[in-house]
């Protein structure tokens, strides 16, 4: 009986917690559902703004994910939340995008996703692949520049944060 007692005081606590934190994590996937997916995509893999995942997020602390989601990004399509009502529902918004997501795609999934476009291919005459910039400007549209030359340029709906590639290994 001398144990059962402070056990079953902090039983209660224990599942105060778990219950808790799957509130808050349902709270945050309600959220993120109504303000969030549109750009992030409903499984938060991305779609025009980049993935809500902890792969993603490593590294972020909870302070700069707080920031983030209520003041936005600057110069960048990430907009503020400040209609969000309480600090709770941001919190619950990062437990949820710190959670693993469930969605599995395989090489078939992604191959099956992918789209070539038809047309006759542009021949940019390349002389010096490691002098390639990629630019975007306020307005979505994105130039292909070798040196100081344009090489095209076209418009990109939805630019979230800049280029998010590199040649770096090639």
């Amino acid at each position: 009986m001398r144990y059962k007692l402070p056990s079953l005081i902090l039983l209660p606590l224990l599942f105060s917690f778990s219950f808790s934190d799957v509130s808050l994590f349902e709270l945050g996937r309600i959220i993120y559902k109504k303000h969030c997916s549109t750009c992030h995509g409903k499984d938060r893999i991305g779609l025009t703004a980049p993935p809500l995942i902890p792969q993603f997020l490593k590294g972020k602390s909870e302070d700069y994910l707080f920031r983030v989601v209520k003041n936005g990004i600057p110069a960048s399509q990430m907009p503020a939340f400040p209609n969000l009502r309480s600090d709770t529902e941001i919190k619950a918004i990062i437990t949820y995008i710190k959670t693993p997501v469930k969605v599995k795609y395989t090489f078939a999934d992604i191959k099956k996703s992918f789209t070539l476009l038809k047309g006759k291919r542009k021949n940019y005459e390349i002389k010096n692949l490691k002098n390639l910039t990629v630019a975007v400007d306020k307005i979505g549209k994105i130039l292909i520049l070798e040196g100081a030359n344009v090489l095209d340029t076209f418009k990109f709906k939805n630019v979230h944060g800049g280029v998010k590639f590199s040649i770096k290994n090639h």
